[in-house]
């Protein structure tokens, strides 16, 4: 079958590659027909050397919407015919992770184009059933796909308490931070939310999405000081000094939720933490989102696809994903299979 392969360091191509497709009972044969693209996906596309557990030739991608092709003797969730959204994480269930409930850290756990994995720009996914889920019949494939970004955003802001008089300030207004503003606006639409970022065209992909101008800060300098202290910081970017700025605008007992992955450290001196009665959470992947997520869609129509920014066939997957690395014009980029 078709592949989009990255052969090297920046470079992709169409390979056709043989891949065994042969079903266990619990498996389900997904023919792929969208995938967007992954901030993930662009570290590998540009690094220099793979993570060590990568190697080449990749095939990339793990936000996907498709059709079922084939089921194994036990599925029943799905059937042929049917339109889904594949989550990309697979684990065990029985290790001590599994069995809190927190499968995201799974002994054991797979996750689309990561350690070994396949990824999901491929003609066809086979996945469990448990990973699986029916998309609404509203929905489009985009939608779809982005059920997994938006589960990163969602499975943060579960971690959070607001209230009325919350203000909340996200760090990064890249698809994981305009999708938080999008789901707030839905989930919680008392609470004042602010979005940080260099780019004015992120206040422009925020407008087609329904957030306000004046919800924007942006450049590299901001006039917080007219601003109430904000009650809860969202760091989508790992830029430390981003966030030292806006905790020194934060009232005592703050929550700072990091999202941001970068190996720089966040210097915070203990003192500060204990005087200020600061909380500080980690939110790494999710789970259980995706249910939570489709009922958004059913009962409140969640309006999210105007985050896409450019759409391309599957051959102009080089150009996709150069068009991707441009942070400035683009949010998030699909693919077309």
């Amino acid at each position: 079958m078709k592949q989009a392969v990255l052969k090297q360091q920046g470079v992709l191509a169409i390979a056709d590659v043989q891949e065994d497709l042969t079903l266990q009972a619990d498996e389900v044969l997904v023919e792929v027909k969208v995938v967007t693209i992954c901030g993930s996906d662009l570290s590998y596309f540009q690094a220099e050397t793979l993570p060590h557990d990568l190697q080449y030739p990749l095939v990339l991608g793990h936000e996907m919407a498709g059709i079922v092709k084939e089921t194994g003797t036990a599925v029943s969730s799905v059937q042929k015919g049917d339109r889904v959204a594949v989550e990309p994480q697979s684990y065990c269930g029985h290790c001590e992770a599994c069995q809190r409930g927190d499968y995201n850290f799974c002994e054991s756990l797979q996750f689309m184009a990561s350690k070994g994995i396949s990824g999901a720009l491929k003609q066809y996914v086979k996945w469990p059933q448990s990973s699986i889920y029916k998309l609404e019949d509203s929905m489009s494939f985009e939608e779809g796909a982005l059920l997994e970004p938006l589960s990163v955003a969602y499975s943060a802001i579960e971690k959070l308490d607001f209230h009325k008089e919350s203000r909340l300030v996200i760090l990064g207004a890249g698809s994981i931070g305009l999708l938080m503003g999008v789901l707030m606006q839905e989930l919680y639409p008392e609470v004042s939310v602010h979005l940080v970022d260099v780019y004015e065209s992120k206040r422009d992909i925020g407008e087609r999405l329904h957030m306000k101008k004046n919800q924007f800060l942006i450049g590299t300098a901001y006039e917080l000081e007219s601003m109430k202290p904000f009650t809860h910081i969202i760091d989508t970017t790992g830029n430390s000094e981003v966030v030292k700025q806006f905790l020194q605008h934060s009232i005592p007992q703050a929550v700072l939720l990091e999202l941001g992955v970068s190996d720089r450290p966040l210097e915070i001196s203990f003192k500060d933490i204990v005087y200020q009665g600061l909380r500080i959470i980690g939110s790494y992947r999710y789970t259980n989102t995706y249910p939570g997520l489709l009922k958004l869609f059913r009962e409140q129509h969640l309006q999210v696809r105007d985050i896409i920014t450019g759409r391309y066939p599957f051959e102009a997957v080089q150009t996709a994903f150069e068009q991707a690395m441009d942070g400035r014009h683009h949010s998030k980029i699909a693919i077309y299979l």
